[in-house]
């Protein structure tokens, strides 16, 4: 039977900003099985970075979390301190973050940065540490070894910089590793290189992903399993193929409808789903997309259903087909 990595239950966080409490994520669930990659998906402002950062407690001095169950491998890090955290994030657990540029040092070569983990979790040798310094790189495509560590971040192009994270990452052989909008900040040849990469390190190492992205194409190319998020909320979760054939939420329908067609003629505009995200400032009692919603009534402004199943595998958090379902 599949090990479950991560558990994620009924997760809160709130921050302490200068005009007061937001919510960076109201009420998320889910669960990460070895071998199985999972998405969080949704717009910006969502939470869905947030999730991540909570999961791995980098969510600085102003974020906590103040309700719900963070639990890797059966050891719960709901709250645990830096030091215990120390010895899950870079052996166990490793992140990936959205923008290369500001997450290496830039006064530090790529030698220094690369090699920290190894020397912090491993009983390697220095000259072994520089060894695996050197395949790593040659893992993650990266050829002239030598004169990349040697140099400084601003020197190499952004599908190196990207490519030398994903090194970092994996230096110590986590069992699940979190890549927060890996393709972001590149053009679409050096996008498709680095999922093709992160494609090749999965099937060499063994490593669960959990991928965080707007990008449906993403989803499609790296997912097995999806999470749908809005206002701080998971809307729907399910095996990906089933979401995209059959999305319950009417969110997640909006997401589906918004991405291009090569069908469409070229004078048909592209759908955008009418309004813009909530404010997170306040817990509202009724469901966050109704606002938006074009088949929501008076009762999604009063309230909001758990997370449901509805078919095995296949939940939303929706009143509409409630009684089918």
């Amino acid at each position: 039977m599949a090990k479950t990595l991560l558990q994620v239950e009924h997760l809160q966080v709130r921050f302490n900003m200068e005009a007061g409490t937001c919510f960076g994520v109201k009420d998320v669930s889910f669960s990460v099985t070895e071998g199985v990659n999972l998405a969080l998906i949704g717009e910006s402002g969502s939470g869905k970075s947030v999730t991540s950062l909570s999961c791995m407690h980098l969510l600085g001095n102003k974020g906590r979390i103040s309700r719900g169950l963070i639990t890797f491998e059966g050891v719960d890090i709901t709250h645990a301190g830096e030091k215990e955290m120390q010895k899950f994030r870079g052996e166990r657990m490793a992140m990936i973050f959205q923008e290369p540029m500001t997450s290496l040092n830039p006064v530090l070569t790529i030698n220094f940065q690369l090699s920290e983990a190894l020397h912090l979790h491993s009983n390697l040798s220095k000259k072994e540490i520089q060894n695996q310094c050197r395949y790593l790189l040659h893992q993650v495509g990266i050829g002239d070894a030598e004169k990349v560590l040697a140099g400084f971040p601003h020197e190499l192009s952004g599908g190196m910089r990207q490519r030398v994270l994903i090194a970092m990452a994996i230096a110590c052989k986590p069992r699940l590793l979190i890549a927060d909008e890996p393709t972001t900040a590149l053009d679409v040849t050096i996008q498709a290189q680095i999922l093709e990469l992160l494609k090749s390190v999965q099937a060499e190492t063994g490593i669960t992903l959990m991928i965080i992205t707007h990008d449906f194409g993403v989803v499609a190319e790296m997912a097995d399993e999806v999470v749908v998020l809005y206002g701080g909320y998971a809307v729907e979760q399910g095996e990906v193929h089933d979401l995209f054939t059959n999305p319950l939420h009417p969110y997640t329908q909006g997401l589906l409808k918004s991405v291009p067609s090569l069908d469409a003629s070229i004078d048909t505009p592209l759908y955008a789903i009418p309004g813009t995200v909530p404010l997170m400032l306040k817990e509202q009692p009724g469901c966050p997309f109704h606002e938006r919603c074009l088949l929501g009534t008076a009762r999604c402004t009063q309230s909001f259903p758990r997370l449901q199943e509805r078919t095995q595998g296949h939940a939303v958090r929706c009143f509409i087909g409630e009684e089918a379902g």
